[in-house]
């Protein structure tokens, strides 16, 4: 009987020790994929705000030219600016599995002369600013606009 307890007590301590490598394994696994969606999720910044300077509404191509009440051309345009801030958080949702918040700041640009020609060539200074924070979900493997 003592041979079938120190049999048992043997599958008992490998099955243990098996637990553990698996759970470390898994753990680092946990943490090597975090990391792979956050580094996923800066070039995913990156690329969205490229877009919305470039494709959106905002961008100095983007100037908009309006009179104003006292007569004057106002030339404007806004621009994200550069400074940014980003954060990934598990969510402990299996569909979207992490949220993204992107922080910065939307600029708005203006400049006031006598002819809308005038206003469009500048200077421009740097009139309004906007904090905005969006938040993005990922899923299916990527981040999702």
């Amino acid at each position: 009987m003592a041979m079938g307890k120190a049999k048992a007590f043997q599958w008992l301590s490998f099955g243990f020790w098996l637990l553990v490598i698996v759970l470390t394994a898994f753990s680092h696994a946990s943490a090597a994929d975090e990391e792979a969606v956050r580094k996923a999720f800066e070039a995913f910044q990156d690329d969205w705000i490229a877009k919305m300077n470039h494709h959106g509404q905002l961008g100095v191509d983007n100037i908009k030219v309006e009179k104003d009440p006292q007569g004057l051309y106002r030339a404007t345009y806004r621009v994200i600016a550069k400074d940014t801030e980003r954060e990934v958080k598990a969510t402990g949702d299996k569909v979207s599995p992490y949220v993204g918040l992107l922080k910065y700041e939307e600029h708005t640009y203006a400049c006031r002369a006598d002819s809308p020609e005038l206003a469009q060539q500048g200077p421009f200074e740097c009139e309004r600013q906007v904090a905005v924070t969006e938040i993005f979900r990922y899923s299916r493997g990527k981040w999702q606009y």
